[in-house]
């Protein structure tokens, strides 16, 4: 059976993203070379989780994550045009499960502003391991808070991969002090890899407003 997931063997988002930033450098590419800046940025820390795979009283999990992730910024700042792309790369490490992981991640933001009008478009893109949890048998009838099975939080899923992507244009335009017109939308599309795909399903979303 052919699933959405077999784009983390091909990276069809991976060139979606390209694409979107190819399209804003093109933007502001005419001497745009003195006006970009770079903030880059490195971080490590170590954590402890209690219960690693949200399980009852007497059967948890604990476990120590070491963590490192290094990304960074680029600026673009004109008259009329301001650009933000950063792309960011995370590492996970712990110490007695089999959760390891390596996430990419990339956020990018276009703005235009001219004399009536402004059109801005942000992205998000998302390759990281996710890990989840959900109850089959909720109640919605329970009146009294003391009766939720705290202890309980039901079937748990394997870690496996998530591939998201969201993109939000906007565009604005005065027809007079007064009267403004304002468009804007958002697609967003999540995959998962077969670790989870049972459990779990692929969506699209558009809004349009």
């Amino acid at each position: 059976m052919h699933h959405k997931n077999d784009r983390f063997e091909n990276c069809t988002y991976c060139n979606r993203v390209a694409v979107f930033l190819l399209a804003g450098i093109v933007l502001v590419a005419p001497g745009a070379q003195a006006n970009w800046r770079v903030s880059p940025e490195l971080v490590a820390g170590i954590s402890y989780d209690d219960n690693l795979f949200l399980t009852g009283t007497g059967v948890e999990a604990s476990d120590t994550i070491f963590e490192a992730s290094a990304s960074a910024t680029f600026f673009y700042d004109a008259q009329l045009t301001d650009v933000t792309i950063t792309p960011t790369l995370r590492s996970r490490w712990y110490a007695d499960s089999d959760l390891d992981s390596d996430d990419q991640f990339l956020k990018f933001s276009l703005t235009n502003t001219g004399q009536k009008s402004s059109f801005r478009v942000r992205g998000d893109y998302a390759n990281e391991a996710v890990r989840t949890a959900e109850r089959f048998d909720v109640d919605f009838d329970i009146e009294d808070p003391d009766e939720v099975p705290a202890d309980d939080t039901g079937l748990v899923f394997d870690s496996g991969k998530r591939e998201h992507l969201s993109v939000a244009p906007e565009f604005t335009y005065d027809l007079s002090q007064r009267a403004t017109i304002r468009i804007d939308g958002n697609y967003r599309d999540v995959s998962y890899d077969d670790d989870i795909l049972v459990s779990l399903s692929d969506y699209q979303e558009y809004t349009v407003g």
